[in-house]
């Protein structure tokens, strides 16, 4: 069977790599697929390890027409499988994101029909216009199977959504990649806004640091935070693990060497967060406003404690506590892996089915949506 597949995603994000990468290895596992991806736009240094990486034999399509005409090609033969890539997906009002909602539902129902396996994985549902997520429902009541990895799009897409933790969990066994902690030297800061956090707190955390005997570093995961962080690090004095002109997959190693030498990562990136729990270290949410990214999506398994009780909390002088917080962590996270492996067996059994019957017999739109008071849905 012939797989399509996505890889067009924020190339200067590491997080965007590694999930990309992850539901690409899920789908070449069993060997069996002819894999195409749609590489429109994209960078050879971010193919080589988001793609080459995990599916080196696969067919890259430079083009959304080329893309297009094989898959048009494989449907007239019923050999086509869609898999929506993980990542965010709009369902705001705006005509982009109603049109990009419209084209998925359109792709899944043309596949089902011709007895094609339409796949979802990792999905994050953001927005809340009406026509957008009942396009979204529709296209997930056409899937065998359609992973989201929050509460809350798994609310929005309703009784065809299936909740399994971040992809990017499963980055050591899927890709290879090390993600077991090596020694505690550092604490590692990454923000995709230096200026959203005072210098003041960030002076506190150095200062109760290296009264623990770490160092604080600033990493950068998102290329275009680069400038801002090496602001930040000459400001504070401190080592910056910038890109500095390195491939994707050289920096992506760089940032993994120094999660697994840190004991704690303090962040308001989502990945950064995922990063620095596979390595071992204790997470400390960053974010600013309660419900955001990192709380929606790993609040459900891991919990990251909040930057607020390390700068005027519980914990501001007194650090003795990590340690049995950073236990705690990696026992959730050990339950998170057993969730996250069975959704990956359950979308590579899906990906199998090749019967012609949709997802739930239908693309009906499902229940209505409602919201109450944090604007969750309910």
């Amino acid at each position: 069977m012939d797989i399509f597949y996505s890889a067009v995603a924020q190339q200067e994000n590491l997080g965007d790599v590694v999930i990309r990468a992850v539901a690409l290895a899920w789908i070449n596992a069993s060997g069996r697929h002819k894999i195409h991806v749609l590489a429109t736009g994209m960078a050879d240094d971010y193919l080589d390890a988001a793609v080459g990486r995990p599916a080196p034999d696969a067919i890259v399509h430079r083009s959304d027409r080329e893309y297009i005409a094989s898959w048009g090609a494989s449907l007239r033969q019923g050999e086509a499988g869609l898999v929506f890539a993980p990542g965010p997906r709009s369902a705001a009002g705006s005509r982009g994101a109603v049109g990009a909602a419209a084209r998925a539902w359109m792709l899944a129902a043309v596949t089902r029909s011709r007895r094609g396996s339409v796949v979802g994985i990792g999905g994050a549902l953001s927005g809340r216009n009406a026509l957008a997520v009942q396009l979204h429902r529709r296209t997930a009541g056409r899937a065998e199977f359609y992973g989201v990895r929050d509460p809350v799009s798994c609310q929005l897409i309703g009784v065809r959504a299936h909740l399994v933790p971040d992809v990017a969990l499963d980055m050591t066994r899927a890709l290879g990649l090390d993600s077991r902690n090596e020694s505690d030297r550092y604490v590692a800061i990454s923000l995709r806004d230096p200026r959203a956090v005072p210098l003041s707190n960030l002076r506190h955390l150095m200062q109760r640091s290296r009264k623990q005997g770490l160092e604080p570093v600033i990493v950068t995961q998102v290329r275009r935070d680069e400038a801002g962080h090496q602001a930040l690090a000459d400001a504070l004095g401190i080592e910056h693990v910038g890109w500095c002109g390195r491939s994707t997959g050289d920096q992506l190693d760089r940032v993994l060497s120094t999660y697994r030498s840190s004991a704690l990562v303090v962040s308001d990136r989502l990945h950064a967060c995922v990063f620095g729990g596979m390595a071992g270290a204790l997470v400390v949410n960053a974010e600013q406003r309660p419900g955001g990214k990192i709380d929606r999506t790993l609040s459900w398994f891991m919990d990251p404690i909040p930057l607020r009780r390390l700068i005027d909390g519980d914990l501001r002088d007194d650090w003795s506590p990590l340690s049995s917080l950073r236990d705690v962590q990696a026992a959730r996270l050990v339950v998170a892996d057993e969730l996250l492996q069975r959704g990956r067996r359950a979308a590579v059994a899906a990906l199998e089915h090749v019967d012609g019957t949709p997802g739930d017999g239908s693309d009906r739109p499902g229940p209505p949506i409602t919201a109450n008071r944090t604007g969750h849905a309910g």
